[in-house]
């Protein structure tokens, strides 16, 4: 089965993204983020490598169970969810 062309997910489509998203959000070192979505997710892994181009810090969630504990312990300048 050849792939489509709406399934191909490239290097430079990534990039593209994240530079995208560099420019339209504006965060930087002193903000910090709570990853609680798996990096198996591309929108997770746009999100995580954006802040890194940021110099923006992330704590990873251990799981949905402990999501609001772990929010009032880091207390993030921003989170995303899907």
């Amino acid at each position: 089965r050849q792939m489509c062309i709406r399934d191909r997910l490239t290097h430079a489509n990534m990039v593209a993204s994240i530079n995208a998203n560099h420019l339209a959000v504006p965060l930087g070192p002193t903000d910090e983020q709570l990853l609680a979505l798996p990096l198996s997710f591309v929108f997770a892994r746009i999100t995580y490598l954006t802040a890194v181009r940021a110099g923006t810090m992330t704590a990873f969630c251990t799981g949905t169970d402990r999501f609001i504990e772990e929010l009032q312990q880091v207390r993030p300048t921003f989170f995303t969810a899907v």
